[in-house]
C-alpha cells in the first residue's frame, strides 16, 4: 500500500515538473492558431506583409548576404541534425525507462516546431494570402490589338536573340556572373517595388536533387536567401532568379511571382534580361493568343 502511494506521489510530482513545458507548448500553439485565423483575412495579410514581413525579411536578407554560401542549405542540414538528435534522445530515454525526461524532450521539440511555424508565418505565411497583385494594364484590347502586341514582342525577341554569343549547346552565354546578376535584378526591382530583396546563391549540394525533381529554385524566408539550381541554362537561371527574388519581396503566390518576374524582364532596357523574359515566357503570349483566337 505504501509503495503504491509513493509511486502515485512520484507520478504527480513528475506531472507538476512537466507543467511549465506544457504551458509553453500550449501558449505557442494558441499563438499559432491566432496567426492562422488572422491569415484568413486578406486585409490583415496586406498589413502584416507590408509592416512586418518585409521589414523582418529585409534585416535577415542583409545578414544572409554576408555569407557567400546558401544559408538555406546550412540551415537544412543543421535542422535535420537537430531533429535526429531529439529523436534518438527520445528513443534512448524511453528505452532506459526515463519517461519523465522523454516526455520533457518531446514537449521541448514540439514547442520549437510550433514556434518556428509562427516565425514562418511572419516571414512568408501571411504573404501567401494577401490581396491579388494589381494588373499592369487596365484596358481590354481587342483581338487584333493583342495580335499586334504579340508581333511586336516577337520582333524584339528575334532581333536581340541574334546579338548574343552562344555556347556549344546553343545556349546564350550570360554576360553576368550570379553576383553581378543579383545587383542588376535588385536595381530592376527597385523601379517596381523597392524594398530589400534577397540575394540568389548557388545550391552546391542540392542542385542535383532539384534537377531530378524538376525544381529550379527556392526562396526560404527564415534564412533570408534564394537558392538557385545551378544545373540549368543561363537564360532559365536568370528567370528563376527574378522569380525567386519576387518571393523575397512578399510576392509569394507562384502565379503572381511569374507575372511580376515576366513583366520585370520584358520591360527592362537590358537586352539580356529582355531575352530571358521572352525565352521563358513567350509561350504564355502564344497560348493567350490561341485562347482568344478570332475565327472571323
Amino acid at each position: 500500500m505504501e509503495t503504491r502511494v509513493i509511486l502515485e506521489e512520484r507520478k504527480a510530482d513528475s506531472f507538476k515538473r512537466l507543467v511549465p513545458y506544457l504551458v509553453a507548448l500550449g501558449i505557442s500553439a494558441v499563438f499559432l492558431c491566432v496567426l492562422l485565423i488572422l491569415r484568413s483575412f486578406p486585409s490583415v495579410c496586406d498589413s502584416v506583409t507590408e509592416n512586418v514581413t518585409l521589414k523582418i525579411n529585409g534585416l535577415i536578407g542583409k545578414s544572409s548576404a554576408r555569407v557567400s554560401s546558401s544559408v538555406f542549405e546550412i540551415f537544412l542540414y543543421i535542422a535535420v541534425a537537430i531533429v535526429l538528435f531529439f529523436v534518438v534522445s527520445i528513443v534512448a530515454l524511453f528505452a532506459s525507462r526515463r519517461k519523465f525526461s522523454a516526455f520533457r524532450t518531446i514537449l521541448i521539440l514540439s514547442t520549437l516546431i510550433v514556434l518556428f511555424g509562427c516565425y514562418y508565418l511572419f516571414t512568408a505565411g501571411f504573404a501567401y494570402n494577401r490581396s491579388p497583385l494589381e494588373t499592369f494594364y487596365e484596358d481590354d484590347p481587342d483581338y487584333y490589338e493583342f495580335y499586334d502586341a504579340v508581333k511586336y514582342f516577337k520582333s524584339d525577341y528575334d532581333s536581340i536573340a541574334e546579338a548574343f554569343e552562344r555556347d556549344e549547346n546553343g545556349s546564350v552565354v550570360s554576360p553576368y556572373t550570379l553576383d553581378e546578376l543579383n545587383v542588376v535584378l535588385k536595381e530592376e526591382y527597385g523601379r517596381l517595388l523597392g524594398g530589400d530583396p534577397f540575394s540568389c546563391k548557388p545550391l552546391k549540394t542540392l542542385s542535383g536533387y532539384f534537377t531530378k525533381t524538376g525544381i529550379t529554385g527556392i526562396t526560404f524566408t527564415p534564412t533570408g536567401d534564394c537558392g538557385i539550381n545551378v544545373y540549368q541554362p543561363p537564360s532559365e537561371l536568370t528567370a528563376t532568379a527574378a522569380h525567386e527574388i519576387a518571393h523575397s519581396l512578399g510576392i509569394m503566390r507562384e502565379r503572381d511571382a511569374n507575372l511580376l518576374s515576366c513583366y520585370l524582364l520584358i520591360s527592362s532596357s537590358d537586352d539580356y534580361l529582355r531575352y530571358c523574359g521572352y525565352y521563358n515566357y513567350y509561350g504564355y503570349l502564344l497560348h493567350a493568343l490561341y485562347l482568344n483566337y478570332d475565327k472571323d
